[in-house]
């Protein structure tokens, strides 16, 4: 199969495009529900409070100094 697109008003080709074929499993709703619940009980938190380690960095990208101390919080 060949993939091409527009480019700057012209049509070229994409090259090494592969394709994969998967096999998508939707997870029941009690499992969702499960894990989601975990998420949101020490994953996201634990997470955030990893992520406000590096307050240099997030300053540079615009975090602000409040929501450091937020993301501190979990």
């Amino acid at each position: 199969m060949v993939y091409a697109d527009q480019l700057r008003g012209e049509l070229t080709e994409l090259k090494n495009i592969v394709e994969k074929t998967i096999k998508y499993t939707k997870r029941s709703d009690a499992d969702r529900i499960a894990l989601r619940k975990v998420y949101d009980s020490k994953v996201r938190k634990e997470f955030l409070k990893d992520l406000a380690k590096n307050e240099k960095y997030l300053k540079s990208k615009g975090v602000s100094q409040t929501d450091i101390e937020s993301m501190k919080k979990g």
